[in-house]
C-alpha cells in the first residue's frame, strides 16, 4: 500500500511538471509573432482574398499543442 502512494505521488509529481513546462512554454509564444504569423498564411497565402479579425485574444496550450480564441477569418468582400 505504500508503495501504491509514493507510486501515484511520483506520477502525480510528473504530471504537475508537464503541466507547468507546457504553460510556460506556450506563454512564452509573443502574440505579435501569432499575429504576424497568422496574417502571413491567411491573408498573404491567399492574395487578400480572405481578412484576418482579431479581437482580444488569448492562446491556451494543451498536450494536443495551443488553441488560440478571438480570431475570425472572412472572406474579403471586395473580392468577391
Amino acid at each position: 500500500m505504500k508503495k501504491l502512494i509514493i507510486f501515484l505521488f511520483i506520477v502525480a509529481a510528473i504530471a504537475v511538471t508537464i503541466l507547468i513546462v507546457l504553460k510556460v512554454t506556450v506563454n512564452d509564444l509573443k502574440k505579435e509573432d501569432i499575429v504576424e504569423n497568422l496574417n502571413k498564411i491567411i491573408v498573404d497565402g491567399s492574395d487578400s482574398l480572405y481578412s484576418l479579425k482579431i479581437r482580444d485574444y488569448e492562446v491556451t496550450g494543451s498536450f494536443n499543442g495551443a488553441r488560440i480564441n478571438g480570431v475570425e477569418v472572412t472572406i474579403n468582400p471586395g473580392d468577391i
